[in-house]
C-alpha cells in the first residue's frame, strides 16, 4: 500500500474523519455488538433524533454503516466489521 492511489487516500481520510468524532465512535462501538435501532442509538447517545440521524447519515455516506427498515423502524449495522480493527490496536497500545 506504499503507493496508494489518490482515491484510496481520500477514502481513508474520510473514514478517519468520521471516526474522529466521539459520538460517531460511540455509535460504531455499539454497532460492533450487532444491529441497532435508531431509537436505541438515540437513548445511548443521549441525543435528539436529528443529531443521531445526522451522525448516521455521515457514516452512511462514508460507507461505514447501512440502514434497513423493518415495520417503519430504522435498523443500523456496520457494513464491514474490519472497520473496528483500529479499536483493538488502540486497546493494545493502551492509548
Amino acid at each position: 500500500m506504499a503507493n496508494a492511489s489518490k482515491h484510496t487516500v481520500k477514502k481513508h481520510a474520510l473514514i478517519y474523519k468520521m471516526l474522529g468524532n466521539p459520538k460517531r465512535l460511540e455509535i460504531l462501538y455499539r454497532l460492533c455488538e450487532g444491529e441497532c435501532s435508531l431509537k436505541e442509538l438515540e437513548e445511548m447517545l443521549g441525543a435528539r433524533k436529528t443529531n443521531a440521524v445526522q451522525h448516521l447519515g455521515l457514516m452512511r455516506l462514508a460507507g461505514i454503516v447501512r440502514v434497513r427498515y423493518l415495520n417503519n423502524q430504522a435498523l443500523y449495522s456496520i457494513i464491514d466489521p474490519r472497520i473496528v480493527a483500529h479499536r483493538k490496536m488502540l486497546e493494545l497500545l493502551d492509548l
